[in-house]
């Protein structure tokens, strides 16, 4: 049977009918759940941090290219000096 992909999710997103529907999709969410929620899941902690990094870069690298919020425009950031 092959592995089941990932599909890393920001907390905003961790709702039940989310991960229900990513399942449905064959992929296994990866979202921390609300620190509110009664019955708290596990989930893969590393692969939420490595989201959380590519969250953080990503303005910084589309500010690089002007582009606004996608990433259409990225091919206009300039080749170094």
């Amino acid at each position: 049977m092959a592995a089941t992909a990932p599909l890393l999710m920001d907390r905003a997103y961790e709702s039940r009918e989310n991960r229900e529907q990513a399942q449905t999709m064959g992929m296994k969410p990866v979202v921390p759940p609300l620190k509110s929620r009664l019955h708290p899941w596990n989930y893969n902690q590393e692969l939420d941090k490595k989201r959380n990094e590519v969250e953080r870069l990503s303005p910084s690298l589309l500010s690089l290219g002007q582009t606004g919020h996608n990433l259409h425009g990225i091919h206009r950031i300039p080749p170094p000096l």
